[in-house]
């Protein structure tokens, strides 16, 4: 089956411009922590998370540079991704220790190379009854109001998954709006 390039969307096309300018520079990193605190399902949690790019095409996008014009394809071959897993529960300092290491990673650029994803999920453990979910994207795949979305589906896959319930998730695919968009230009 051929690859199916399409443009950048316009906003992605400003975010694209500017990155390439600062190449060294977080400034299009978005995220952030969600803190979970009292008992958590850990091995759930893990798998739920692991599971985001199926249900968000954005996390699944990879972008083609090499021809003039910088453009964007779903790669369907990833249907899930890795978590990392930091403990720092053996620490009296583990929030301070937490959330330094959440500000280094949040300070780290990310490469927009072909080749490279545009996300990173931890799951960071401060305690029995803390931890915290770690996400960082490139603004190029998610924005602020889409982190929210992310973490609303997080809560909600969270609940049914630890109740036992049987909800299906259903979002919006982002490369269906990049397309409707580059029909105007």
């Amino acid at each position: 089956m051929a690859l199916k390039l399409v443009d950048l969307h316009s906003s992605q096309l400003d975010i694209y411009l500017d990155q390439l300018l600062q190449q060294d520079s977080s400034r299009y990193n978005t995220g952030g922590c969600i803190k979970l605190k009292g008992r958590v399902e850990r091995d759930k949690l893990v798998h739920l998370l692991t599971k985001i790019p199926f249900y968000f095409d954005s996390f699944r996008m990879k972008f083609d540079f090499s021809d003039e014009k910088p453009r964007i394809h779903i790669d369907d071959d990833i249907q899930s991704c890795s978590v990392e897993e930091v403990d720092f529960s053996s620490s009296r300092t583990a929030c301070e220790q937490a959330f330094a290491w959440s500000q280094k990673q949040f300070n780290e650029p990310m490469s927009i190379e072909k080749s490279k994803l545009l996300f990173k999920f931890s799951l960071l453990k401060v305690s029995d009854l803390e931890y915290w979910i770690f996400c960082k994207s490139h603004h190029l795949i998610c924005d602020g109001f889409g982190f929210t979305i992310v973490a609303r589906y997080i809560a909600d896959a969270y609940r049914d998954i630890t109740s036992n319930s049987n909800a299906s998730f259903s979002y919006p695919q982002y490369i269906t709006e990049v397309i409707n968009s580059s029909a105007f230009y």
